[in-house]
């Protein structure tokens, strides 16, 4: 079914339906009421790729068909991408898929188009006996979204691949469910949290079973007034049925090799699979950080649900940057950049000298200051400073006066 509207030009919804109208300098097509037509079409050899008109100036002028537009030559029509994440036009609920004028909505693995030709819904896989496969006989089929599971019927447990009763005095303690093997963008979004046991306290079946309802529960309770924070759509939220939940305990996994005992404590390392076809984008596990928010938001009552105190909740991969591996690899300078290197290091060089040189000539010129000496004791010269007398004057002097001291005498 094409989800596209097909009206040339302007589409009007309705209550259950649409209208079709048209631009001004157009009217309505007699033959087909979704198209319309130039009411002053232009003459032949207009060059327009599909719809030439005239307008009020009386010049030719190009228009496209329904999701087209105008190219830059103002003559060519290009299809608009209706599926572009950069620019949503479309109303498909899962998969958009663009086609030349239009698009189309298809669904995820699981799922099936409703009526409308946009939204999808989960199929039902137990009602059909070709879609579901249990491996034992008392096993029955119990939907899920997107999928299904076999679960052994009621006081019926699955012992050694079979579903069986249990005989008389025959106690059974149900081992824990084996963790599937996570991706890994799987393992980044995991987070960690750490109990200490005690009383005898054991991560058992009914724990793990416990924690993981509970987990489901709190989940969908945060994520359905924070959708943007889970990553999931908004419009999901109107649509969905108040008796359905986001999230199971079907999609909260613990890593393999959880719970694992360390310095005394229990760890638990765990993620949580989005819903099928409500997520945004590519982002198929709920963000570590929002997880870690909501473990710590409920802590008491997942508490209640494993009988033990939850500490140390933590992310296990820091990173907050996203990268396409765990490591980050430096860039390598190109052939160029060594070069560019050295001229600036030389110039650092040359300038660190001269800095040098100078303080060291304020240095010196501090330490030796220039002094005129003063060749007289006239006031007008110890008026700018200290007058210094000569020592070849002053002997001079008390040599010319010796004479007439002994010729007095």
């Amino acid at each position: 079914m094409n989800a596209s509207h097909d009206c040339m030009q302007k589409c009007d919804n309705a209550i259950g339906s649409y209208n079709c109208s048209c631009d001004a300098f157009f009217k309505r097509d007699p033959t087909d009421w979704r198209k319309c037509e130039a009411t002053n079409p232009c003459s032949s050899g207009h060059g327009c790729q599909h719809v030439c008109f005239k307008g009020s100036n009386n010049q030719a002028t190009c228009t496209c068909f329904a999701n087209y537009e105008l190219e830059s030559d103002e003559k060519t029509c290009k299809d608009i991408n209706e599926c572009d994440p950069s620019n949503p036009r479309h109303r498909c609920n899962q998969i958009c898929e663009n086609i030349q004028g239009s698009y189309k909505c298809l669904c995820q693995k699981g799922f099936e188009l409703k009526k409308d030709g946009y939204e999808c819904e989960d199929i039902n896989e137990c009602l059909d006996e070709d879609l579901y496969h249990c491996t034992d006989e008392f096993q029955k089929c119990v939907n899920t979204r997107g999928s299904y599971k076999c679960e052994c019927e009621q006081d019926l447990y699955f012992i050694d691949g079979k579903c069986r009763g249990l005989e008389k005095n025959e106690t059974y303690k149900p081992q824990l469910p084996k963790p599937r093997d996570p991706s890994k963008k799987e393992m980044e979004e995991a987070v960690q949290f750490s109990i200490t046991p005690n009383n005898g306290f054991e991560w058992d079946f009914k724990k793990d079973e416990s924690f993981k309802e509970q987990m489901a529960i709190v989940t969908t309770d945060y994520c359905d007034v924070n959708m943007t924070r889970c990553a999931l759509k908004d419009s999901r939220r109107k649509r969905r049925s108040p008796l359905s939940e986001l999230y199971t305990g079907d999609q909260v996994h613990l890593l393999p090799g959880y719970p694992s005992n360390s310095s005394g404590s229990l760890k638990v390392a765990f993620y949580v699979q989005q819903p099928l076809g409500l997520f945004i984008g590519n982002i198929s596990v709920l963000p570590r950080n929002t997880l870690a928010t909501i473990i710590t938001s409920h802590k008491s009552v997942l508490e209640t649900a494993i009988g033990a105190n939850i500490s140390g909740v933590e992310t296990l991969f820091k990173s907050t940057t996203p990268t396409t591996s765990a490591t980050a690899v430096p860039v390598e300078p190109s052939s160029n950049d060594w070069k560019w290197i050295a001229i600036g290091v030389g110039v650092g060089v040359v300038v660190i000298i001269l800095i040098l040189v100078f303080v060291i000539w304020c240095l010196k010129k501090r330490d030796n200051p220039r002094v005129k000496p003063a060749w007289d004791d006239s006031p007008h010269e110890q008026q700018g400073g200290i007058a210094l007398t000569s020592y070849n004057r002053d002997h001079q002097a008390l040599s010319m006066e010796t004479p007439s001291d002994s010729k007095q005498t």
